[in-house]
């Protein structure tokens, strides 16, 4: 860290975005130590870094925060409800952040993907492996906000122009459940998967969406943003394989 304070010293940045993370309860689980240092330590520092020299902290944290059970979508003035490892972390770099900068915005996105499917922490990854092999399993009933990272990469520039701080939700528009979002992506790559349901018809729905009281957001629907992860994603196996839609 003593080199990247050297760094910002010298450069004197306007604004730093933090997007480092370990992402999901089971990475936080096979290295805690390492989970508490990115999650949670690195949030701090950049923070007093980011106070020391007058620059804008934009921190990307995550709806897991709200854990608890709720009936409807999260708002910034909701209070956090941190049940696992991953999300206790993450809320207290949240923290830090605000308390540390104050100049400083923790911008909450929920699941997000985008057309790198080699990240483990794209919600697309494992459910594009799944329906190209023909099965796909549903553990449970949730709510969902799919999100692209682009609209996250525009509510981030968007900020720079805007005098609020503190925590801001970013989403894409509209709200669906897995099973809508494995149609969609079974229609989009024109593959008929068998889909596998563990959970009950009357279990009551885990939510998992945001809603905000600002603009920083709604720049797509969630459908619109898929489509667009999927689509630049055939490109990719086209060129490289010689094919377009469906089971490579």
């Amino acid at each position: 860290m003593s080199k990247l304070k050297q760094r910002l010293n010298l450069l004197q940045p306007f604004c730093l975005v933090n997007c480092a993370a370990i992402v999901g309860h089971n990475n936080v689980r096979r290295d805690l130590d390492l989970a508490v240092f990115v999650n949670a330590r690195i949030p701090e520092l950049l923070a007093e870094l980011s106070f020391q020299n007058n620059s804008l902290l934009i921190h990307i944290s995550t709806n897991s925060v709200f854990e608890g059970s709720a009936r409807q979508a999260f708002y910034e003035n909701d209070a956090p409800q941190p049940l696992s490892d991953y999300a206790k972390l993450k809320h207290q770099g949240e923290l830090a952040v605000i308390k540390k900068c104050d100049d400083s915005i923790v911008l909450r996105v929920p699941n997000l993907h985008s057309n790198n499917f080699g990240l483990c922490s794209n919600m697309l990854t494992k459910l594009y492996a799944d329906i190209n092999q023909g099965e796909v399993t549903i553990i449970r009933r949730e709510l969902l906000s799919p999100t692209d990272v682009l609209s996250v990469g525009k509510a981030v520039f968007n900020m720079l122009n805007s005098n609020i701080r503190g925590f801001i939700h970013c989403s894409d528009s509209g709200v669906c459940n897995w099973d809508e979002l494995v149609d969609h992506l079974c229609y989009l790559l024109k593959i008929k998967a068998n889909v596998i349901r563990l959970y009950k018809g009357r279990d009551p729905y885990i939510i998992s969406t945001l809603k905000s009281n600002y603009s920083f957001g709604g720049y797509q629907s969630w459908q619109e943003g898929i489509t667009r992860s999927i689509e630049h994603r055939s490109l990719e196996v086209e060129k490289s394989l010689g094919r377009g839609f469906g089971k490579y």
